[in-house]
């Protein structure tokens, strides 16, 4: 049986329509309602017990494609000194960074002390963004291949719908052809990667419904909640499953926030790109989650849910 090829393999098993496993449900139930299992999350949206190709044919969207297969490997970096924040750049840069984003905090940067940032970078090569930059001239940025677009961050709620709603609601009205997109990451996995999905798709509705083209990228960020210091692996673990999320859902920038601030931790959150960049192979399939029956469902049903309420 096993020499026959990998198609006619799969063929000897039988599929399972949605009757037979709801039967099969019901009867390890044992006598509780099917209906039971049907929980409502903070949107409203209900959650099933199971999921098909058959019961989700009608809830797949067609979400954009992003303009870049993978993600920019981002070091959040706050400028208090430019001498020591080139130094803490070119570290991040030669320990597998690719993008850095300096926050500028309101401080107005001259020409010396912008060249002195980005001395010894490998411009060509690497994407350099700043925000928060005070009066700094937006072309004297541009000549040291700095990229300044302005910043929404959304904050995070109990309801993933008022997120949306808050990121589209600024994104469109920022005068900006292009803005950065600021989503904090949480816990609740399927949910995050599903928001980010919903996120691309709604923008695409109102660009074609005001006939505009707003662009965006699109940053995560691991979140502090639920950090307990007492407990340094578990943070660990999370930052990774945060970061899952946000690469699953299709961010186009992800900072890992260190579980600890120290070189090691640093260390530690660069690594957990390198692991899903290089060894797991997230970076290879622009949108692996496609035709995944629940999060596709969980997608449709943020999309549809926020659309209702910004018409």
């Amino acid at each position: 049986m096993f020499d026959q090829p990998f198609d006619t393999v799969l063929d000897l098993f039988k599929s399972t329509d949605y009757s037979t496993w709801k039967e099969k449900i019901i009867t390890d139930l044992k006598g509780k309602a099917f209906v039971d299992l049907i929980t409502l999350t903070e949107d409203g949206i209900e959650m099933l017990p199971i999921y098909t190709a058959e019961t989700t044919k009608n809830f797949i969207l067609d979400i954009p494609t992003k303009q870049t297969q993978s993600w920019q490997i981002t070091e959040y970096i706050t400028v208090e000194n430019c001498e020591k924040a080139n130094q803490e750049a070119l570290i991040a840069l030669q320990n597998g960074a690719n993008t850095i984003l300096f926050n500028f905090k309101n401080n107005t940067f001259n020409k010396e002390l912008l060249t002195t940032l980005v001395k010894d970078f490998l411009l060509d090569a690497i994407t350099i963004y700043a925000e928060n930059i005070g009066d700094t001239s937006v072309q004297l940025l541009s000549e040291h291949h700095i990229i300044y677009n302005p910043k929404i961050f959304v904050p995070q709620q109990k309801s993933t719908i008022n997120e949306l709603i808050f990121a589209v609601h600024y994104l469109f009205q920022n005068e900006a052809e292009k803005c950065n997109i600021h989503f904090n990451i949480g816990q609740n996995f399927f949910l995050e990667i599903a928001k980010i999905r919903a996120f691309r798709w709604l923008v695409e509705q109102v660009n074609q419904v005001q006939k505009t083209n707003k662009q965006f990228v699109l940053f995560s960020e691991t979140g502090f909640e639920n950090r307990n210091d007492g407990f340094i692996e578990n943070n660990i673990l999370r930052n990774t499953t945060e970061a899952m999320s946000a690469i699953l859902g299709g961010c186009d920038a992800l900072i890992i926030h260190p579980h600890e601030n120290s070189n090691l931790g640093r260390r530690i959150a660069r690594n957990i790109h390198h692991l899903l960049y290089y060894e797991s192979n997230f970076k290879q399939i622009p949108d692996v989650i496609k035709g995944t029956y629940y999060i596709e469902y969980l997608t449709y049903q943020l999309a549809k849910k926020t659309w209702e309420q910004l018409s």
